[in-house]
């Protein structure tokens, strides 16, 4: 079973306005990230594919996809520490 994150998304660790999988945590958005651009639903479908996903985005630079909404301050490592190691 999937561990549910609430507001997180599931590659990155950025904190959401919405659930990207729902309030059930069952029903994906098919919204995107505006950090890592995840398609909520498919390239966190699994924790295997959101680690994949991740290791991808941070390997080419961990670049924000709309970086006008990059909050001041950022940091990566602070935004990672909110996922769970199983994550």
């Amino acid at each position: 079973m999937e561990t549910y994150f609430g507001n997180l998304c599931r590659v990155c660790g950025l904190t959401l306005g919405e659930p990207p999988w729902g309030h059930d945590g069952q029903s994906p958005t098919f919204d995107f990230c505006d950090c890592c651009s995840c398609e909520f639903g498919y390239q966190d479908c699994t924790a295997a594919a959101a680690q994949m996903n991740r290791e991808r985005w941070i390997a080419a630079g961990a670049r924000w996809d709309r970086p006008e909404r990059m909050p001041a301050g950022w940091n990566l490592d602070e935004q990672l520490k909110a996922l769970k190691p199983e994550s």
